[in-house]
């Protein structure tokens, strides 16, 4: 947990970019000690050894004919990005669907959060027979993809829809879901779309500060704020790991943290340290959150499905861990 991911079969370093001011209490780091102890023993997250030479169909990008606009990452035209972070994300995603698909075969997969259609395109027109439904509240995004799709020939349902609203009127044959870059609790009702109906799953999570409302009670955040995750262990493993938070207090290397030192409950101290500018900080919280929301689905999943761990580098993204179900 504390070190780097598992990508492609070799070992990152963790991140060391900067993305906002960081502010991290003591408090902080002692609660990210807490949470990792505490864990470690108690949901191991098989992470992915999966090599994408493997696998990846070989297909050029659709979106060659982008133009060289600006966009709204920094200095890179909307060309630029496309092809030098966004296409090898989802040439990653492609390969991983391939070799899913020949271990258990889907026909319609759901593109949760899908906007203006690059990854639901792509899956489109690489498997064949394969329908895809993309649900996303952007109605401006929905519209560029509906035309990229029909310029093509492709046929793609776009529903522009609050996910919330959608999950109740989506058609019961969807058999795969997919997400790339679903914000905060988007990824989460992804996942529990998926658990629910015991299908399986590609999720891979942006920021954790957007649409908290839209994770269900059960969530990941359930399992970590003070006094809860002792006893969810407790109840689970007949016993409490050291240094577990129970009882709402902690104690790290003698240190006691209470809810008298922080207003914040565990769940808003990891989504705050996910988004700072401290790396090796944010890593960390960035794995917690993605273990946590692993473990909340794969308690769902009846052992119907295997939740696993896996990465694409960290040169596309640093919002780069991909949460993975497949069928048992």
């Amino acid at each position: 947990m504390t070190g780097g991911m598992e990508v492609d079969g070799q070992i990152s370093a963790p991140p060391s970019a900067r993305q906002r001011k960081a502010k991290v209490s003591k408090v902080d780091m002692q609660f990210l000690d807490c949470m990792e102890e505490s864990l470690k023993n108690l949901y191991e997250v098989v992470s992915d050894s999966w090599t994408p030479q493997s696998d990846v169909p070989d297909i050029p990008s659709l979106s060659a004919d982008l133009p060289d606009a600006s966009s709204a990452r920094g200095a890179l035209s909307r060309s630029e990005y496309f092809h030098g972070k966004k296409w090898p994300q989802i040439w990653w995603f492609l390969g991983r669907l391939s070799a899913c698909r020949r271990r258990c075969n889907f026909s319609h997969v759901l593109d949760v959060g899908g906007g203006r259609g690059d990854l639901a395109i792509h899956i489109a027109s690489t498997f064949d027979g394969v329908k895809v439904t993309v649900v996303d509240s952007n109605e401006s995004s929905l519209k560029v993809g509906q035309a990229a799709a029909s310029k093509r020939h492709i046929d793609i349902r776009f529903c522009n829809m609050d996910f919330a609203t959608a999950a109740e009127q989506l058609p019961a044959d969807i058999d795969f879901v997919v997400a790339l870059h679903a914000c905060g609790g988007l990824s989460d009702a992804a996942l529990n779309f998926a658990s629910c109906r015991q299908i399986p799953f590609m999720v891979c999570p942006c920021c954790h500060l957007k649409h908290e409302g839209l994770e269900p009670r059960d969530g990941w955040s359930s399992l970590c704020d003070f006094g809860v995750l002792g006893k969810v262990v407790e109840n689970e493993k007949n016993q409490c790991p050291a240094r577990a938070i129970e009882d709402s207090q902690s104690t790290t290397q003698g240190t006691e943290i209470t809810k008298r030192e922080t207003t914040e409950t565990g769940s808003q101290i990891l989504r705050r340290l996910a988004e700072i500018d401290r790396r090796d900080v944010s890593w960390r919280a960035l794995n917690l959150i993605a273990t946590l929301r692993l473990w909340a689905t794969n308690r769902k999943c009846q052992q119907r499905i295997t939740c696993k761990l896996a990465a694409f580098s960290q040169e596309y993204s640093f919002r780069n861990l991909v949460l993975i179900g497949e069928r048992i």
